[in-house]
């Protein structure tokens, strides 16, 4: 991915970003009602300065998508730990072609492609 946090590899930074501002907005939400301050927000594409008490609206939007974009990261660092685990190189090989029956004749495959090349024109 092109676009990813330097330590935390394979996740992508609009993730993080957004989830990020969402804490934030909590964080300030909180720091506001023990200050006993108004916040700022917009409603119906107006802003308004309203009582922390009456942002249950935006609190809850903005803890469910803080829910929402943790599972989204979670199941990346679950599928990229999937990639990482160790493979078992093939070794059958030598037994595999020991058991197979010798060639006994038919196109090689530079016939096969040569002749494939020249169907296409």
């Amino acid at each position: 991915m092109k676009d990813e946090f330097p330590l935390a590899p394979g996740i992508p930074m609009h993730l993080l970003t957004e989830r990020g501002l969402n804490e934030a907005f909590l964080d300030v939400v909180e720091r506001h009602r023990r200050e006993g301050l108004p916040a700022v927000v917009r409603r119906e594409g107006r802003v308004v300065q309203l009582p922390v008490d009456q942002l249950s609206v935006e609190v809850a939007k903005a803890r469910e998508r803080i829910s929402d974009l943790t599972a989204e990261i979670a199941e990346i660092e679950r599928l990229g730990d999937l990639l990482k685990a160790p493979r078992k190189p093939f070794s059958g090989t030598t037994e595999h072609l020991k058991s197979m029956p010798p060639w006994s004749g038919g196109p090689t495959a530079d016939e096969i492609v040569r002749e494939d090349r020249d169907a296409r024109g």
